[in-house]
């Protein structure tokens, strides 16, 4: 079973992400774990806290976790598949993140198509749809008897795809992960090249991760997590 876990950086938690992504690797046998950027209008001013700088640092720090990732990836696998598992994990992982850094300060082109309204997309919770959450609605899913076919091959969607250009005419480059990795997906030739430098990234910022007993103990002393709380919850 594949279990993903993502946290929205903010205000609030900035300072112990990675914390925090340690532990749960550490306590936890999930898949892989994601961080994503508070974008768009959030409910509370003053809550987006990243910027180009933070995040780098974030990732950089992170590295280790996500090659532990990539190891727990592969167990069980052999041959040619682990190797290969482990290059497009890293490399597209970091790929992504090496995007969004670039993107949180000032808009700056993905260097690939963005596929918004063709490969993607977002349906609010009263039925109105978008193209991309930072798009405005098109319409209401009701007026096409919730056909989502019908939607993506509409008027209104053709045009709004047109109007985005595949982002470079609506200049509108993001940072939301779902997002950046559908229009790679799409990309591969020129994606290939990020992928390669990402891997690399990764590897070089490598080293072993402590998740012994003692480090994952004195975090929750650090954080003030009842030890008798989790062991009730089985997670220790």
């Amino acid at each position: 079973m594949i279990i993903n876990v993502s946290t929205v950086i903010t205000k609030y938690n900035i300072e112990q992400v990675n914390d925090f992504m340690r532990w749960i690797y550490g306590r936890f046998r999930i898949s892989t774990y994601t961080i994503e950027a508070a974008r768009g209008v959030t409910r509370e001013e003053g809550v987006k806290a990243l910027t180009g700088e933070t995040l780098r640092v974030i990732q950089d720090e992170a590295a280790p976790i996500y090659s532990a990732y990539a190891k727990r990836m592969v167990e069980g696998t052999s041959g040619l598949r682990k190797p290969i598992t482990k290059f497009f994990y890293l490399g597209i992982i970091r790929a992504l993140y090496n995007i969004r850094t670039t993107n949180i300060d000032k808009p700056t082109p993905l260097g690939m198509d963005c596929t918004a309204g063709e490969t993607t997309l977002v349906i609010d919770y009263d039925g109105r749809f978008r193209s991309c959450e930072l798009r405005e609605p098109l319409g209401n899913i009701k007026d096409y008897d919730c056909n989502i076919s019908r939607i993506m091959k509409s008027d209104v969607m053709k045009k709004e795809v047109e109007t985005i250009g595949y982002g470079y005419k609506a200049n509108c480059w993001c940072t939301h992960g779902c997002w950046i990795t559908s229009s790679m997906v799409f990309n591969p030739r020129k994606m290939i090249k990020e992928v390669y430098k990402g891997y690399c990234e990764v590897k070089k910022l490598d080293h072993p991760l402590d998740i012994s007993e003692p480090s994952l103990e004195a975090l929750e002393e650090k954080y003030g997590l009842k030890r008798e709380k989790l062991m009730e919850m089985g997670v220790i």
